[in-house]
């Protein structure tokens, strides 16, 4: 999957029509970014 398929499911509002379809498209961003991104950015709080 590529960010431009993610992109163009995002983009189509017939795509989210149940909570199902909201589920799904989280997992294949999850699998996207776990793959895909350069790095993690980590926030910490101030002290």
């Amino acid at each position: 999957m590529s960010l431009d398929n993610l992109v163009a499911i995002a983009s189509d509002k017939e795509n989210f029509l149940s909570l199902n379809d909201y589920t799904d498209f989280c997992s294949r961003y999850l699998d996207f970014s776990a793959q895909n991104l350069q790095a993690v950015i980590i926030s910490l709080p101030f002290s």
